[in-house]
Order: C-alpha cells, then sequence, then structure tokens
C-alpha cells in the first residue's frame, strides 16, 4: 500500500520487483471514483497548434544551422523530412505552422534546404571521386523535401473538421504568391539551350516539379485548375512534346556515368510531364447527381484543355517511343473519350 501511494505521488513507473496487484479494496476505491468521474476534456486545439509551431519551427532551423554536404546529413535531413511529411497528412496544425507561421519563416528555411539538396547532388555527380550513390541519396532528399510542399496543400485543402474555409482560401492565395512563381521559372529554365551544356536546371529537378504540381492541382479548385491550365498551356504543350533524344544527343557528358544518369532521368521526366497532364484530364469530369442517376459530365476544365488541342498532343506523344510516355499519354486518351466531341 505504501509503495502504490507513492507511486501516485511521484508517477514514476514501477520496477517488475515493485509492481502490486490490486487488492479488493483498491477496486472498490477504483469503482468509486468511476462512478463519480466528470467527462474527459476537450483537446485544446489551439495550444496544440502553438506547440506544433514551436518544435516543427526549431527543428527546421537546427537542421539549417548543422547542414553539410555530406552523406550522413543527407540521411538525417531524409527520415526527418520524411517524418514530417508523414505527419502533415493526419495534422493541419504542421501544415499551417509550415506555410503561414512567422512571416513564412518555416517555408523558406525548407525551400532552402531543398536548394541546398539540389546543389550537392551536382557537386557530387561532377566529382568523379564520390560514389554515385551520394549523388542518387540528395536527390530523393530533394524530392522528398518538394514532396513536403504537396503534403502541406493536401492537409489544408482536404475536408477535416480542423480545416476551415479560410485554410482553403488563404492555402490557394499563398499557392499562387510564394509556389507556383517559382516552380514556373524553374520549368522554363529547364528547357532553355544552354550550348551544348546542362541547364541550369536539371531533369532531377524537373521530374519533382512536375509530380509535386499534379499533387497540387488534384487538391486545389478546378477553377483554379482551369486557370492554371489556361495561363501556362504554352509551357505545357512544350514540354511534353520536346524532342528528349536531340536534347541529349546535343549536351556533352563529363564521363559515362553521368550519360547513363541523365539519359534514365530524361526518360522518367518526360514520362511524368505527359502524366501530369493525362490526370488532369481525369481529374476535369464533375459528377453530376439528379433524382434517378449518377452522371460523370465534362465540367469547364474538361472543355477548356480540348478546346486547347489536349487531344492532337496526346495523340503525338501516345506515338513516342519511351513506352513510359505512350503509356501515360493512352491513359489521358481514355479518360477524354468520356467526352462525346473526342469520339469522332
Amino acid at each position: 500500500g505504501e509503495i502504490r501511494s507513492m507511486y501516485r505521488m511521484h508517477r514514476k513507473p514501477l520496477g517488475r520487483a515493485l509492481e502490486v496487484k490490486n487488492t479488493s479494496g483498491d477496486r472498490r476505491e477504483n469503482k468509486k471514483k468511476k462512478k463519480g468521474r466528470s467527462k474527459p476534456k476537450e483537446p485544446d486545439y489551439d495550444k496544440h497548434e502553438q506547440e506544433m509551431e514551436k518544435h516543427i519551427s526549431e527543428l527546421v532551423q537546427c537542421l539549417d544551422s548543422v547542414k553539410s554536404n555530406t552523406m550522413g546529413f543527407a540521411r538525417l535531413l531524409s527520415s526527418v523530412i520524411k517524418m514530417i511529411n508523414e505527419s502533415s497528412l493526419h495534422d493541419p496544425a504542421i501544415c499551417r505552422c509550415i506555410l503561414n507561421s512567422d512571416n513564412r519563416k518555416v517555408l523558406n528555411t525548407i525551400l532552402g534546404l531543398r536548394k541546398y539538396a539540389a546543389k550537392s547532388a551536382k557537386e557530387a555527380e561532377y566529382d568523379s571521386s564520390r560514389l554515385l550513390v551520394v549523388s542518387h541519396i540528395w536527390w530523393l532528399v530533394y524530392e522528398k523535401l518538394t514532396q513536403l510542399i504537396s503534403f502541406v496543400f493536401h492537409g489544408l485543402l482536404k475536408e477535416s473538421d480542423h480545416v476551415t474555409e479560410e485554410d482553403v482560401k488563404n492555402t490557394v492565395q499563398s499557392f499562387k504568391k510564394w509556389i507556383l512563381p517559382e516552380f514556373l521559372y524553374m520549368l522554363n529554365e529547364s528547357q532553355k539551350d544552354n550550348g551544348g551544356g546542362k541547364p541550369t536546371v536539371w531533369y532531377c529537378e524537373e521530374r519533382a516539379l512536375w509530380t509535386t504540381l499534379d499533387t497540387i492541382m488534384h487538391d486545389l479548385p478546378k477553377d483554379v485548375t482551369a486557370k492554371f491550365m489556361k495561363d501556362n498551356w504554352g509551357l505545357i504543350e512544350k514540354s511534353c512534346l520536346r524532342n528528349i533524344e536531340k536534347e541529349l544527343q546535343n549536351r556533352k557528358f563529363g564521363s559515362n556515368r553521368e550519360k547513363l544518369h541523365e539519359e534514365f532521368m530524361a526518360s522518367r521526366t518526360a514520362a511524368e510531364t505527359v502524366k501530369f497532364v493525362s490526370n488532369i484530364c481525369g481529374h476535369a469530369f464533375d459528377v453530376k447527381h439528379d433524382e434517378f442517376s449518377c452522371a460523370i459530365v465534362p465540367g469547364p476544365l474538361a472543355m477548356g484543355i480540348l478546346r486547347r488541342g489536349v487531344v492532337p498532343m496526346l495523340l503525338q506523344c501516345a506515338q513516342s517511343s519511351n513506352d513510359l510516355v505512350s503509356k501515360q499519354a493512352i491513359y489521358g486518351l481514355s479518360q477524354m473519350s468520356r467526352v462525346k466531341d473526342c469520339r469522332d
């Protein structure tokens, strides 16, 4: 009895040797407590959000202060970002503190770490004395950091008890103002001719950008997606129809491993670009509910990309010698075949 009362006072776990079974008197005491206990308190979500903002900010700032281009730091950064990614899917407070807290200090730090990861990956790839796996790990870190952006938007745009209309409005504005301009700048830079050398934005970076945009566009309101497609159709069409083989032929490579890596990433980048358009085709339809049926009909987004020539573009992509590109293009065509105007 004395040991148990001390445990209740100090709240310290008992060792195995000191574990004591409940006596009948303890059981009666517990029953009385259960009868008279009050309802559990509602969790203080505001306090939780303040705590998460403090912890995430400190964690990200700590990573930024100790960053180095070593493989050990790359693995550490990869693990931490993976943890934040998984947490952001279930807790909007984490997404909110990354996107909006302290004048976007956390978001800017994450974007800075993302640039550092790309820089470290390029340096490792150019350095023939370092193992190729070092560059590979840094590119994985870059992809996870870019993916974190899409996870943050998904957490604040999905339906949830803790996501308000104001959250959705602020998230859309943040995407337009802080994320989209940088992404568009990088995508334009990736297609510039650099006189036989690599452009400032590599295939690895371009692929991660299209993958992230694909996820974000699926969560954004369809009118925002429709405007994006309208304003940037020229860039999208140019990216899908570019001649990757010709680009690689005109480039100068420092080593055979660099050439093989570029050919592999160029193939995956081309497929990811067409996949972005194909997924937009699948997302472009609305569900029309009535008394007797639940019809899937083309919405303004579907009709907009149809008028801009998405079907001829995908038909051309379907004839590509790259199997991955051809497969994604056929998927997009199958989605657009639900529009009657495309069946002729």
